[in-house]
Parts: structure tokens; C-alpha cells; sequence
């Protein structure tokens, strides 16, 4: 496998924010509650969206494909399944990475190493991994991904709206 160069942020490091993220997808905006967000460190400033299963999925700002994985098909109720999830991990010139998480099985649209500007269709969200509810989970990280990056607030070049709660997004999500 060859190497892919990558500038990286050092953890407390400030980077400037040149560039704001866009909303990874086109439509309707449902942030909804992630009760893992708020007790783990790694996911703290990430956010879970309220998606139909099928819905195109953009790259939030223009970067390299650093790791992507789409192997997986099925959903689990299960956190002890976190690893069995699709995703998308894109590098900015900033150092920070954005990660795109439980897309539709075969659905990914990129590869590693492809550059992609902001907007570019990516992926199709999905329900696989531990997911009880079709979603996207949105983050952006300092440092590498699932390997001591730290989760960073995200400045978004919208307004988001209030987030709903877990228990309806799964109610919601039984009608899809």
C-alpha cells in the first residue's frame, strides 16, 4: 500500500480556520442527541444527522481521501460493534480530518489517495455498524482518527438547528 503525505496538527495546537465546513448533504438538517458524544473524549464536538438510508453524502470541504471502508452491511444495537461501521476519512490543508461514519454498504463513491472538492458526492448514509437509526455521524478531528485524535469543534458555514432526542430519531428512523 503506498504512503499518502499528510500534514498533521499537534493536539492543543491552534489551527486556523481558513474555511468552514459545509453540512455534508443537501437536505433537511435533524441533529440529534448522541449520548456517547457527551462521555467520550474522542467524539465530543461530533455530530449524529437524521438521514434517510440512501441519502448522497458530500464532502464537507475539499481534501484527500486518507481511509475509507465499506464492507460492512448490517446495523447493531450493540456498542460492542463501534468497529463495524463504513466510513470516510478526508484530509484538509489545516491538518484537521473529517469523518463521514455509517454509510450504505457499497455506496462509497471515493477512494484513498483521490482528491475531492467540497460538495463532491462521497458516499450514500446508511445504518451499519452500531446504529439504531439511519444517520450520519459528522466529525472533525485533530491528529489521526480512532488512533488519539482529538474531536474539535466544528465551525459551520450555517446555522444548525436544535438537536432532537435519541429516542425519537429511532422511532422516526422504524418508518424509513
Amino acid at each position: 500500500m503506498s504512503q499518502i503525505k499528510i500534514k498533521k496538527g499537534k493536539i492543543g495546537e491552534k489551527i486556523k480556520r481558513n474555511m468552514k465546513y459545509s453540512i455534508p448533504f443537501k437536505d433537511n438538517i435533524i441533529r440529534v442527541q448522541a449520548p456517547a458524544h457527551k462521555t467520550e473524549r474522542s467524539l465530543k464536538f461530533c455530530l449524529d444527522f437524521f438521514l434517510p438510508e440512501g441519502t448522497p453524502i458530500v464532502a464537507a470541504r475539499s481534501g484527500m481521501v486518507i481511509a475509507c471502508q465499506d464492507r460492512y452491511k448490517r446495523s447493531y444495537k450493540s456498542p460492542k460493534f463501534t468497529g463495524r461501521r463504513n466510513f470516510v476519512v478526508i484530509h484538509h490543508t489545516n491538518g484537521e480530518n473529517s469523518v463521514y461514519v455509517h454509510l450504505k454498504h457499497h455506496s462509497i463513491k471515493v477512494k484513498r489517495g483521490q482528491r475531492v472538492k467540497r460538495g463532491q458526492v462521497i458516499a450514500l448514509s446508511g445504518q451499519v455498524g452500531f446504529a439504531t437509526y439511519p444517520h450520519l455521524h459528522f466529525g472533525v478531528y485533530r491528529g489521526v482518527y480512532l488512533k488519539g485524535g482529538v474531536s474539535v469543534k466544528i465551525a459551520f458555514n450555517k446555522k444548525l438547528r436544535p438537536e432532537i432526542p435519541l429516542s425519537l430519531a429511532e422511532a422516526l428512523g422504524r418508518y424509513l
